[in-house]
């Protein structure tokens, strides 16, 4: 077993739980978490639901995540109460139990004989021009810009089929990285998107759920749950979880071009007759917590981009004994993040409280769109600025923000800040 920092990503923890990448656990050690699952400020509009944990030790994020060092952490609560036939009048009664299906999206190469590639430094034989003596050269699909798999698996299995019945289902995607980009869509015909409905984005449940008629993105870290209603369908029909964004070799993010999106990811099978469904589409479900700019103690501004060969932000390397910012404990704060770079998109997360988006490239969050929820997760592709609205609350001590493209977020692009007392942030 490797060193190791776990986090809970999408958590609400004491700064010793929450997986700082310098506080880790060498092999024969080990490191007591407690997660409180309490809401932000204690505020019910703050709930969590869909998390996951992987793997945060420093400088070996990556190389982690991409064994397999990652998984689900579901919350509940007496709403989302895990129980589709609940009495209690104010529960959302969401599919549950065998009808509530976790899925990892998560890329993995395999060699000439169908077994999975760990070394990629020796991967890639190659003869110097010079010399003659052999060697080995990087690998071109595990680079300084990200690692990219040659298959698509789910939960760790190459393309899957899944059998449904003629109900709803709800579906948890996550993608688990450690790079790629996705734009999905559940297809009857592999390409024609059918219609389903998101109800949380980055594990937050949203105001109301969205009716999804086209492909949505699902950049490395993001979470979608989403409500499938195969009762339209009858006994054989098969529907594709397909995705269409060609991503680069390299691994630093979408060309911006669609592929064919016969590109299947996952196919469900629907069997049998129509079967009794107790569970529902709620119309409504957690409000957006209200924005009070008259609770902003600062503004900041963060810029990612590429320097000398290792990913920055505001120009420097992480370092996990410098604060980069400190921010005054029951403040809020607007944020402004900024990519520079002109090839990479950047996943960008900050720990342990959640956000809510105001503008992107100057332009105002539409109500009822995907990004009007609670986020965790910014999608910064190139040339783009996002500014958000955060609470920092509870809990005094350090935490990071990072691009989720984990093997850029092994390469520096980090940064750590602290919770502070009132009057000493700076």
């Amino acid at each position: 077993m490797p060193s190791f920092s776990i986090h809970t990503h999408n958590g609400h923890q004491a700064s010793e739980s929450d997986g700082f990448p310098a506080d880790f656990a060498d092999p024969g050690e080990f490191w007591d978490h407690h997660y409180p699952s309490f809401p932000a400020g204690f505020d019910p509009n703050e709930v969590m639901s869909t998390l996951w944990y992987h793997d945060h030790r420093l400088d070996f994020t990556a190389t982690n995540v991409y064994a397999g060092f990652s998984g689900f952490f579901l919350a509940f609560d007496d709403r989302d109460s895990n129980n589709e036939n609940d009495k209690n009048p104010g529960a959302f009664r969401l599919p549950s139990g065998k009808y509530d299906v976790p899925l990892i999206l998560h890329d993995v190469q395999f060699d000439q004989n169908a077994q999975v590639v760990w070394d990629f430094v020796g991967s890639h034989p190659m003869t110097s021009s010079s010399s003659g003596h052999g060697g080995y050269g990087p690998n071109p699909f595990y680079t300084v810009n990200g690692m990219i798999g040659d298959r698509f698996t789910v939960n760790r299995i190459i393309q899957p089929y899944f059998q449904v019945e003629r109900r709803k289902y709800r579906l948890r995607l996550l993608n688990g990285g450690p790079s790629r980009f996705y734009s999905l869509a559940f297809t009857k015909d592999g390409k024609t998107p059918e219609t389903v409905y998101v109800i949380s984005n980055d594990g937050n449940l949203m105001p109301h759920p969205i009716e999804m008629k086209d492909y949505f993105d699902v950049w490395p870290a993001n979470r979608y749950d989403i409500i499938v209603d195969f009762s339209k369908y009858k006994d054989g029909d098969q529907i594709y979880l397909t995705n269409r964004l060609e991503e680069r070799d390299d691994g630093a993010g979408a060309t911006g071009r669609y592929l064919d999106p016969t590109n299947l990811i996952m196919r469900f099978d629907v069997v049998g007759g129509r079967v009794d469904d107790p569970s529902r589409i709620p119309d409504h479900m957690i409000d957006r917590p209200k924005i009070d700019l008259s609770e902003v103690k600062r503004e900041r501004e963060f810029v990612f981009d590429y320097t000398n060969g290792l990913f920055t932000i505001n120009g420097r390397l992480m370092d996990p004994n410098r604060i980069d910012a400190a921010i005054e404990q029951g403040t809020a704060e607007i944020w402004t993040l900024r990519n520079d770079g002109d090839a990479w998109g950047h996943p960008i997360h900050t720990h342990f409280e959640e956000f809510q988006i105001i503008e992107i490239n100057g332009k105002p969050v539409t109500p009822g769109t995907i990004n009007w929820g609670r986020k965790d997760v910014v999608q910064l592709g190139p040339g783009d600025e996002v500014k958000f609205f955060g609470r920092w609350r509870d809990f005094f001590g350090k935490y990071v923000m990072h691009c989720h493209n984990v093997v850029h977020e092994d390469h520096a692009m980090m940064i750590r800040w602290d919770i502070v007392k009132p009057g000493t942030g700076f």
